[in-house]
């Protein structure tokens, strides 16, 4: 009874502490320069109704760069959304993403876009 308890109380915490991250690409050394860091958010909506949004990362800088790796972590475990690509990404300027929550769940995640010239 005392391992059940014990083996229940790590299940929790290994549980409990994870946090879904999608990479996108190879993120090494020299892909160190961060071209993006923003947070998706979107609010959970009626049970039984699909929640999605779209992230778009368009470069303003007359020298934009080449995006070689991209970072996406859910911020909470409840929300575990999805994350696809749906234009552009490694090899070009700019990234269109589109976030999927479960039905009526919350979007919550931080996106990292990493580039070289």
């Amino acid at each position: 009874m005392k391992y059940l308890f014990v083996l229940s109380f790590l299940l929790v915490l290994v549980v409990s502490t994870y946090a879904g991250e999608y990479q996108f690409g190879e993120c090494g050394p020299k892909d160190n320069y961060l071209i993006a860091k923003d947070k998706v958010t979107k609010k959970g909506v009626f049970f039984g109704i699909p929640n999605s949004k779209k992230y778009v990362l368009k470069q303003k800088s007359s020298d934009p760069r080449t995006i070689t790796c991209m970072i996406v972590t859910d911020r909470k475990k409840k929300c575990d959304a999805s994350v696809d690509v749906v234009s552009g990404g490694i090899g070009s300027k700019g990234v269109t993403l589109k976030f999927k929550g479960k039905l009526g769940g919350c979007i919550n995640s931080s996106v990292k876009v990493y580039g070289k010239k």
